[in-house]
């Protein structure tokens, strides 16, 4: 049996439907907020005022690094208070456990969280280093009109190095940023969990992710997800309270994925590996895509499964490129942060388009209760009566979240909270527990 929900306070609740669901506290994450994006740029303007007033001493940078250096440790704080699976399995005990299952596991990529940790670490630091870029290009920018109008006589000896930090601010910008977001994604995969001690050990039912290979570095593209998250991680945080979040990896990784903890299955037992873990899982959840291997995954959960462990996910496409230059990754962050029409139009026709696949293949399972349409729904689950339920994106109090103030639908619509939205999945299976 689950665990109960603990109750929280009001406040708690309301600061956690404020918030995306992500790993880590809510307290951490709202501290981290006020640190990143209030205190940190504006002790880096009063320590440039100090430096260039008449008399003023270079201790004024001194405040701006030490707000970077505390913002990255709440951050640590807010990343490593999720729950995080430690156990480790002796070798000999393994085997052991192996010749009870229908498959074999595999070796999985070797885990280096040391060198993780400090790889995500650094890539905080170039993160918060790159909020400096804005800030070097609007005082160079105001200093360099201040010189070119002779307003000020020292300003006016210096206009070289105004120009300078006028075109030195963009380019830093552009530079810490798309190389810290690269570090600290890399940290994140390094610093994989090995799912096999979840299943041998058989403590409590874990929940199920099925996806294609294909969407293995599928992100989230809602607007400003700085940390450059992956549905999959952000997926599994709000299934967490169900039971331990299990995937199957994609033989050959050189290196994990953070989010679920991943199980490698000889590709010949695949299948028996997935019907296995099908019957012994608290949840399914499928992100619905269109590879062959998905679809037999979809067949199987819907003919063999208790449709109501079944939850499907259907995202909007956005894929990272891991071998792309730093240009064109801060090019897509940038897109995906306005999330202009340019942008998600494509991003919701590849989501249809999937939707039309899947209702064209396995509405004969449904009775015709697919509708013809999705809509802006992405989860669709079943009732206690086996009746098709589309799930309403729900945002609580970040309807009024800043990011929801622009016009563009983008912004709107994919400005949900994930974990409130699939909280009745949620709700009906602890309540049958």
């Amino acid at each position: 049996m689950n665990p109960p929900v603990p109750r929280r306070s009001l406040l708690r609740r309301c600061l956690l439907l404020y918030f995306p669901a992500r790993p880590g506290g809510w307290l951490s994450h709202l501290i981290f907020y006020v640190l990143a994006f209030f205190l940190m740029p504006l002790f880096t303007l009063l320590g440039v005022y100090d430096f260039f007033r008449p008399g003023g001493a270079e201790g004024g940078f001194v405040a701006p690094l030490f707000i970077g250096f505390l913002t990255i440790a709440v951050h640590r704080r807010a990343v490593y208070k999720g729950v995080k699976i430690k156990a480790v399995m002796p070798d000999e005990q393994d085997n052991r456990s192996n010749e009870a299952l229908p498959f074999s596991f595999e070796t999985p990529p070797r885990p280096k969280p040391v060198l993780g940790y400090f790889m995500k670490r650094l890539g905080d630091i170039l993160v918060v280093l790159n909020m400096i870029g804005p800030v070097m290009f609007l005082v160079g920018l105001a200093t360099f009109i201040i010189s070119i109008l002779d307003l000020n006589e020292v300003f006016s000896a210096y206009w070289s190095v105004f120009l300078g930090l006028v075109f030195a601010g963009p380019i830093f910008s552009l530079y810490c940023g798309s190389l810290g977001q690269k570090t600290r994604v890399h940290g994140r995969r390094m610093s994989a969990c090995d799912g096999r001690p979840i299943v041998l050990q058989n403590k409590h039912a874990p929940v199920l992710i099925l996806r294609s290979f294909e969407d293995e570095a599928l992100i989230d593209p809602r607007p400003f997800n700085q940390g450059q998250y992956r549905y999959e991680e952000l997926l599994a945080g709000a299934l967490k309270t169900i039971g331990p979040v299990i995937t199957i990896g994609h033989p050959g990784d050189e290196i994990g994925y953070s989010g679920a903890a991943r199980l490698y299955v000889a590709n010949s037992h695949w299948q028996q590996a997935v019907e296995y873990l099908m019957q012994r899982s608290a949840a399914v959840l499928i992100i619905v895509g269109q590879s062959e291997g998905l679809s037999w995954e979809i067949e199987q959960a819907l003919v063999n499964i208790d449709r109501k462990r079944l939850l499907f996910f259907f995202p909007y496409v956005s894929k990272a490129n891991l071998g792309a230059s730093r240009y064109e990754n801060f090019k897509t962050l940038i897109a995906r942060s306005f999330m202009l029409p340019a942008t998600f139009d494509p991003l919701a026709e590849a989501r249809q388009r999937r939707y039309q696949h899947f209702r064209l293949n396995f509405s004969a399972h449904f009775d015709g209760q697919l509708p013809e349409q999705l809509g802006h729904e992405q989860f669709i689950d079943f009732t206690e009566n086996g009746q098709v339920r589309l799930l309403k994106g729900k945002k609580g109090l970040m309807a009024i979240h800043p990011e929801s103030i622009f016009f563009w639908p983008g912004m709107r619509i994919l400005n949900f909270n994930v974990a409130l939205t699939i909280k009745p999945f949620v709700r009906k299976l602890l309540a049958r527990a």
